[in-house]
């Protein structure tokens, strides 16, 4: 490695390191500062030293070098909080795990509610199926959506569109 690059490398790990405590700062209000950044350092040596050597110095890719190895030593248990991680520090670590992959579990979306539409039909449906012909006939006469919603999926009720 010319001198030139490494310059270049000892800036952007520089640089990195303070982006991860700036970006994570919520985060590793939890932990020893001390101890993260020896066990970074150590890690990142032992573990990805190839792989850094290999990468064109660049701060995001140094940045990532710093996530993995966080998450690394967090989920492995060799850094332990000193205080409970707040809220926020959980968010921070969600959004550490989403950037990097690792250990990211997308959350389930949650259904969106059915609409008046949609509540509508389902309430013509479950008539339909459990109401007798007169009541139905009457609900229909007396509100306009509902008979406009039978009319609409009458087809797939097995029945025919009526005038009611």
């Amino acid at each position: 490695m010319s001198t030139d690059t490494q310059e270049k490398a000892a800036l952007h790990g520089s640089l990195a390191s303070d982006a991860f405590r700036l970006r994570y700062k919520e985060l590793l209000a939890s932990f020893d500062p001390s101890q993260v950044g020896r066990a970074l350092v150590a890690f990142i040596r032992l573990n990805l030293r190839d792989v850094v050597a290999r990468t064109e110095p660049d701060l995001n890719a140094y940045l990532g070098f710093t996530e993995e190895a966080f998450l690394a030593l967090y989920d492995g248990g060799k850094l332990q909080p000193v205080e409970r991680i707040t809220p926020l520090g959980e968010a921070a670590l969600t959004s550490m795990r989403q950037r990097t992959g690792i250990g990211y579990v997308a959350q389930p979306s949650t259904p969106k509610p059915p609409t008046a539409d949609e509540l509508l039909e389902q309430e013509v449906r479950n008539d339909f199926a459990t109401l007798p012909g007169d009541k139905m006939r009457e609900k229909r006469r007396t509100n306009r959506r509902y008979e406009a919603a039978f009319q609409r999926i009458a087809y797939t009720l097995g029945g025919y569109p009526t005038i009611a």
